[in-house]
């Protein structure tokens, strides 16, 4: 059984500089986002047992959703037990 952990960072000199396109990236958090996040991941993918696909898609959408904030991203897998 795999687990999929999701690590984000970032520095100062990994920050791009902000444009009028990228407005959407520089915005503060709201509730609105906050609950379509957890009606994906609760409503949508459900229940994310270690290993399973579930928890797979859960950690895509993670990652996805730091990617579009600006922050650079990393999916690490290794063996439980």
């Amino acid at each position: 059984m795999a687990l999929v952990w999701i690590a984000a960072c970032s520095s100062t000199a990994d920050v791009p500089t902000p444009t009028a396109d990228d407005a959407q990236l520089w915005e503060a958090p709201s509730a609105a986002r906050a609950i379509q996040d957890l009606e994906v991941l609760a409503g949508e993918i459900g229940p994310r047992v270690a290993g399973s696909d579930a928890e797979r898609r859960a950690a895509d959408y993670i990652a996805a959703r730091l990617e579009a904030a600006g922050y650079l991203v990393t999916l690490e897998s290794f063996e439980i037990e």
